[in-house]
């Protein structure tokens, strides 16, 4: 079943841009709640964008990708398992080294982990309702339409999404390593971006990719601002020489294992069928018709996805007059016809040897009535008749003819 719209998107992708404003506007609501409240500054600053991405993503329509939907969460963590051990091998790693570090687990433990909970949730929320959800759907309203605008829209997304991660003042070119440290953080957060929009497109849901990105990050923040009580901020880039090359290190490494999810996930996008125009769009569906005379479907598409100024049906497309049910002739048998052969002449119908008729029985009548019909003498049928001479002598004719 193929898909269309009816404009080409412009307005989606442009109401889309400017949405992220308004994240962004939510956020600084959550800064000035966390200052009136006296709440944990990131978790109210991340709550504020949340809550906001996700009215916008409604007025925008995408309400159907917000269904929950426990096939697309099982779907999603099927796709990202590989990320999810990993980050479970790296939460076991950084509970080693505060251990052997000889660190002393935050009296109130419990509080803090729920309160990393807490943020992780709001953290998968707002990053997927902002980066996969409203500025990759506006993306995909506008490209959606044929594959290489699919690979446009993920692409331009995740590069949003990796540059969200770092600021201008980590590319320091006097100082190479906050420089790769920066360029390396872009790359592992928009590789990470790719395999969730292929969730995404996959699932055509958002709530599996904001579940799995949520367990991700807890996994990666519980030890430390939770057992350990740390603070919530982190730091991508560091100024410490020594820090940064142990970070660069690290980057490589993570990207290295990020690869077989990776692939799969180009992988996944590639058998991706166009169009795919998002979550903003409610396409038409095309029903094609293979039957002799008609579209096929791959013909279907192609003259679906034209503009309305390139309309035109193909030369062997011949559109069939289908007329109401009271007005449609009456079913006639075709008139069989007899293959050309050479004429045989057929033997005429004999006739039918001559049959006598019955006696005629004249009717009942008293003596003194006379009969009103007098039977004539019967005649012999017609034909040849040979009567052979009396012969003089009064002999019979010989059987040999002579006399």
């Amino acid at each position: 079943m193929s898909e269309t719209r009816t404009g080409n998107g412009t307005g989606k992708l442009i109401a889309a841009l400017l949405s992220l404003g308004l994240i962004y506007l939510g956020e600084i609501g959550g800064y000035l709640f966390s200052i009136v409240t006296g709440g944990d500054f990131d978790i109210c600053v991340t709550m504020g964008g949340a809550i906001v991405a996700v009215l916008v993503f409604i007025a925008l329509g995408g309400i159907r990708y917000l269904s929950f939907d426990v096939k697309a969460i099982i779907e999603a963590w099927k796709f990202m398992w590989w990320m999810i051990l990993l980050s479970a091998l790296l939460m076991v790693w950084d509970l080693y080294d505060y251990i052997a570090a000889g660190e002393v687990v935050h009296a109130g433990w419990f509080v803090r982990c729920v309160s990393s909970l807490v943020l992780c949730l709001a953290i998968g929320v707002h990053e997927e309702g902002m980066f996969r959800g409203v500025l990759f759907g506006g993306l995909l309203a506008r490209l959606g339409e044929k594959k290489n605008g699919i690979w446009w829209a993920v692409g331009l997304s995740s590069l949003a999404f990796g540059c969200a991660h770092v600021t201008p003042y980590d590319f320091d070119v006097n100082n190479w390593l906050t420089f790769v440290q920066a360029f390396l953080k872009i790359i592992q957060t928009g590789i990470y971006a790719v395999m969730l929009c292929a969730v995404v497109l996959k699932t055509q849901n958002l709530i599996g990719a904001m579940v799995v990105h949520a367990l991700d990050d807890w996994l990666l923040f519980v030890v430390s601002t939770g057992l350990f009580g740390e603070s919530f901020e982190t730091e991508y880039v560091v100024q410490d020489a020594d820090e940064a090359v142990y970070t660069i290190i690290f980057y490589l490494i993570i990207i290295a294992l990020y690869m077989p999810t990776f692939i799969k996930a180009l992988l996944e996008i590639r058998k991706i069928q166009a169009p795919q125009f998002g979550p903003f769009i409610t396409p038409r569906k095309l029903e094609p018709v293979t039957d002799e005379g008609y579209l096929s479907f791959q013909q279907g598409y192609e003259y679906a996805s034209m503009a309305p100024q390139q309309l035109a049906a193909p030369p062997d497309y011949q559109p069939q007059v289908v007329q109401p049910m009271h007005q449609q002739p009456s079913y006639q048998q075709p008139v069989y016809q007899q293959p050309y052969q050479e004429q045989v002449c057929q033997q005429p119908v004999q006739q039918q040897p001559y049959q006598q008729q019955p006696a005629y029985q004249q009717p009942y009548q008293s003596e003194n009535q006379q009969p009103m019909y007098q039977p004539q003498p019967y005649q012999q049928p017609y034909g040849p008749q040979t009567y052979a001479p009396r012969p003089s002598n009064g002999r019979p004719p010989r059987p040999d003819g002579l006399r």
